[in-house]
């Protein structure tokens, strides 16, 4: 298979939320509060200006595939700063962890398309946050 799994939605929020001087914490928080379950996938999508960003990649792979922790033993980390850019990702419910890490799985890109990975962390300036509920 080429792609044994992938989360794709067509997105259209429910809601737009300015934010500002936050951090991927803070945001975490906010966003789960207002969950009205916990049962369902959530999209989310935050594009922006960041002061600091913390992302990781994994280098291609080959046969025979090793295991995730085994790949990660590998990955670069980027520390990208003042950086205009796009979150994007989804919230999984506990129930499909085996099909994807229960939590927020999210990635960035820069808006110039040179940077970006498996976002770790990051401290944002200001920002509008789309919710997929």
């Amino acid at each position: 298979m080429l792609t044994p799994f992938a989360d794709v939605i067509f997105f259209d929020p429910d809601e737009e939320i300015a934010l500002s001087s936050s951090n991927i914490s803070d945001v975490e928080r906010y966003l789960e509060d207002p969950l009205s379950t916990r049962n369902i996938f959530y999209a989310i999508r935050i594009d922006g200006r960041f002061t600091h960003i913390r992302t990781r990649s994994v280098p291609v792979q080959t046969k025979p595939y090793p295991n995730l922790a085994v790949a990660l033993m590998n990955q670069s980390i980027f520390e990208l700063y003042n950086q205009s850019g796009t979150v994007v990702g989804f919230w999984t419910p506990s129930y499909a962890s085996g099909l994807n890490v229960p939590g927020y799985h999210l990635h960035f890109i820069n808006d110039e398309r040179t940077a970006g990975g498996h976002l770790l962390d990051f401290q944002l300036i200001n920002a509008v946050l789309d919710n997929f509920l």
